[in-house]
């Protein structure tokens, strides 16, 4: 983390992301050098997703936040689906969805 921390702050970028080296996992920061949480990563690509595609469903798993539920429905005007923990069931449910 501290050395994309470092690169973004040096290179004045908005968004540093890093993977670790079979790519499963995943840390993003943001234009102060803060790290993205769960909630504050998975809210970016819904706004994204949702700018392209409005009223999409965002299904995550089921620890994420209330808040993160109000961010996509409210303000986004997107759907929020949580699921069963664990990335398979997250993207066997989204594909269920389809």
């Amino acid at each position: 983390m501290k050395a994309i921390t470092q690169a973004v702050l040096d290179n004045k970028a908005d968004l540093g992301i890093i993977f670790d080296t079979d790519v499963d996992r995943s840390a993003a920061v943001d234009f102060t050098g803060r790290e993205f949480n769960r909630n504050r990563l998975i809210a970016l690509m819904a706004a994204i997703v949702l700018e392209e595609h409005p009223g999409t469903t965002i299904v995550t798993d089921s620890v994420t936040s209330d808040g993160l539920t109000t961010f996509i429905e409210k303000k986004l005007g997107g759907k929020h689906h949580r699921f069963k923990r664990g990335y398979k069931n997250v993207i066997d449910e989204a594909i269920r969805l389809v």
